[in-house]
């Protein structure tokens, strides 16, 4: 009967330690007090938190354990020392180590917050003194943390004006000024994940750091930081550039055979001849005597000295660093030869040069023997105008972005987007600054690059954090000007996220987005590549970002251990964030004894896509109430106009940039009501002179006259940004409303109907 007794005895026993439960054991005393900081972060970022724990228990503590606030915190990765770390998305749990009695211990956890602010949340910190964490105590200290946006000024060391000095297809040079002298680094990539860091050695307030390796034709990310004497570090927000596309290669050219005369297009010094064969090597001189060490409102006429040991053939000039030549307009014999020159002229040549800009000018002169000597390169820089840049786009792929009526464009955070512009002035520097609304600090900066070709400036924005934030760019010249022109508002809508039924990110999980193709009248996966766009995407902390063209979609979101998700289909009628929050079921499972198996298992009560939004109220513009500036512009068909002479009837003037899609968007619609007399239509054709306008127009058969403004008189004064713009003039010339996109024949003669 005892032997029965035993045995049931210890059958208790085991079955006990099978359910998972433990015999009591006595536990060491221990306690602490812990404080975090900071106590607040931005939201949508990724942050460091830091944890200082002090032991204030009997016994040294051998277990610490840490768990977020909230789901907002997702841990994903820790700096500390010594100890053996579990750590996922929920916290941290350290072990293999020790925190004496009356001693202490500091670590970091980093992690990204949530799109949205959040009140206070305290971080449980637990510890122990048993190596397997049992009877653990939970910590008292400040453990308080918040997520809101930050109305701090920047710190002491705080760095600005950051922005490109040079950019080439494999290098670009980064500049930047901190508060305090500090150190140097360039954080950059082809993404936000950078990966690849420049630095130079010392400390400064003047940070210059070149970027090598670089491909061309390429959007690169990066960011700037830097720690000052004091310990005191910063890091900038997400910045970037694109690199300029590779020069062809220069055609071979084999040279002349012997007994072949040099080929001459510009011989241009009287009674020259380039000799059959040559009789001398020695290449001819050359000097100039124009100053062009200050700006030009005009073209200036240079002039200068050429001289050869024997002959002089041509002289030509460049004002594009050698890409293109032309013969100087006058040669004359000079007797300032150099000493060792027989024969010396004296040649002047003014450039045809009609816009602002620097130009790279050499001289070249050619023997009659076929010697050719270039001058040094010498920039000159023509400086009319002020640098002014016009009507800003933003497109997604091959599709332009839309504006609203409110003037603002959404966007989706972690997205990469072109922005172009056109400029007027010589602009040398072209920087686009994104700002929150009444706050003084750059979010992030994009350095824009000029096309040669078309003489537009591109870069890319790509903004992290959703909310509204209003462009500015920031235009310099080669005579020294600045100029700071606002570009618009853009809505950031937060991206999406992959979650389980507690509200806990699923890492790794798997979203494939659905497209209903009409022609084939079946569901295929988007094809995303056009857009710069991947599809599946494998979430990072839970997120996904998406932004698609018109169409109808669906989203299928997959993880293992969890059931096969399916929204319900949407239709989108132009270019919109996908970015909605997805809950995943946990799949069911059979267990036999340590074998566990998932079923394969579709949810098939389909969730609505409920995309996320962000809140927002358009910037109320400072225009309405105020009378036209004046002006004197000149009219398509003749004539010109003062502002004045718009009075007396109801009028619309619609800012467009005729390189603008949006803009020619707009003139089929304008062309139509112009034909009314009884109110005004007046296109500002801004930044293009009367010629090409007119042909412009003229080739796309509108019959539509208008105001040429190729000194964009009327850009800055009506604020030009993203476009078109429409300003609302009643009968006295007061601005009684301003709307931004293109509107319809309808639109514009409802708004003209009220005036």
């Amino acid at each position: 009967m005892l032997k029965i007794q035993k045995m049931f005895f210890v059958a208790a026993v085991l079955a006990m330690v099978s359910g998972g439960y433990t015999l009591p054991v006595a536990y060491a005393t221990s306690g602490c007090n812990a404080n975090v900081s900071p106590s607040a972060v931005d939201p949508g970022s990724e942050v460091a938190v830091q944890f200082d724990l002090g032991n204030t228990g009997s016994e040294d503590i051998l277990w610490i354990q840490v768990q977020r606030p909230t789901v907002s915190y997702s841990v994903n990765g820790i700096t500390q020392s010594g100890w053996v770390d579990a750590t996922d998305d929920n916290g941290t749990t350290l072990t293999a180590s020790s925190i004496p009695a009356g001693d202490s211990y500091s670590f970091q956890l980093a992690m990204f917050t949530g799109p949205s602010e959040e009140a206070s949340g305290p971080w449980t910190v637990l510890v122990s003194a048993n190596a397997d964490g049992s009877g653990a105590v939970a910590c008292s200290g400040s453990l308080e943390t918040s997520i809101q946006t930050p109305t701090a000024p920047p710190a002491p060391n705080g760095e600005s004006g950051i922005g490109l000095t040079s950019v080439t297809p494999t290098t670009a040079t980064v500049a930047w000024t901190s508060d305090v002298p500090s150190t140097s680094y360039v954080y950059y990539g082809l993404d936000a994940t950078y990966g690849r860091t420049a630095t130079v050695a010392g400390s400064d307030s003047t940070h210059s750091v070149l970027l090598t390796g670089l491909s061309p034709s390429t959007v690169y990310h990066f960011k700037v930081a830097g720690s000052d004497d004091s310990g005191n570090s910063l890091f900038s927000g997400d910045n970037t550039f694109v690199t300029p596309a590779a020069p062809p290669p220069a055609p071979s050219s084999p040279g002349p055979a012997a007994g072949v005369p040099t080929p001459s297009v510009a011989i241009n010094v009287p009674g020259a001849i380039i000799k059959t064969v040559p009789t001398e090597k020695t290449p001819p001189t050359i000097s100039l005597s124009t100053d062009l060490t200050q700006p030009f409102r005009l073209a200036p006429t240079i002039e200068g000295i050429a001289g050869d040991n024997e002959a002089l053939a041509r002289v030509e000039y460049s004002v594009d660093d050698g890409k293109n030549w032309l013969p100087v307009d006058k040669v004359v014999a000079s007797d300032k030869a150099d000493a060792t020159s027989t024969r010396a002229i004296a040649f002047s040549f003014t450039p045809i040069l009609s816009e602002d800009g620097n130009y790279k000018l050499q001289v070249r002169a050619t023997d009659t023997s076929g010697n050719v000597a270039v001058s040094p390169t010498l920039t000159l820089v023509i400086d009319r105008l002020p640098p002014q840049v016009g009507e800003a786009v933003i497109s997604f792929g091959p599709e332009v972005l839309p504006v609203g009526t409110g003037g603002l464009t959404t966007l989706v955070a972690h997205t990469d987007y072109r922005f172009t512009t056109s400029s007027i002035g010589g602009a040398t520097e072209i920087t686009v600054e994104a700002r929150r609304p009444g706050v003084s600090t750059v979010e992030s900066s994009y350095a824009l690059t000029a096309n040669q070709a078309s003489g537009l400036w591109s870069g890319v924005l790509s903004l992290a954090k959703p909310g509204i934030f209003e462009l500015t760019a920031n235009s310099l010249d080669g005579a020294g000007n600045r100029t700071a022109r606002p570009q618009g508002s853009v809505a950031v809508m937060p991206v999406g996220r992959t979650l389980d039924s507690h509200g806990k990110a699923i890492d790794q999980s798997k979203v494939t987005l659905y497209y209903f193709e009409p022609a084939s009248q079946a569901w295929v996966i988007w094809d995303g590549a056009p857009y710069g766009e991947i599809n599946p995407q494998i979430t990072k902390h839970g997120q996904y970002s998406l932004m698609v063209p018109a169409g109808k979609y669906y989203l299928e979101a997959t993880s293992d251990g969890f059931t096969k998700t399916l929204t319900r289909s949407v239709n989108v009628n132009k270019p919109t964030s996908l970015a909605a929050d997805i809950t995943l079921g946990s799949a069911p499972q059979i267990r036999i004894g340590s074998f566990r198996l998932v079923l394969p298992f579709i949810s098939l009560a389909q969730q609505p896509l409920d995309l996320n939004q962000v809140k927002f109220v358009p910037r109320s513009t400072s225009l309405v109430g105020q009378t036209l500036p004046d002006f004197n512009l000149a009219m398509l068909n003749g004539g010109s106009r003062r502002a004045a002479q718009l009075n007396g009837r109801p009028t619309v003037l619609t800012m467009v940039n005729l390189w603008s899609p949006s803009s020619t968007d707009q003139l089929a619609a304008l062309a139509k009501l112009q034909r009314n007399t009884d109110i005004g239509v007046v296109p500002v054709f801004a930044q293009e002179n009367a010629a090409f306008a007119k042909n412009y127009l003229s080739t796309g058969g509108y019959t539509l006259d208008g105001l040429a403004d190729p000194d964009g008189v009327l850009v800055g004064p009506l604020e030009l940004g993203t476009g078109p713009k429409h300003v609302f003039l009643d009968r006295s010339g007061h601005i009684k409303k301003v709307m931004v996109g293109v509107l319809s024949e309808l639109d514009l003669k409802h708004e003209l109907g009220g005036l």
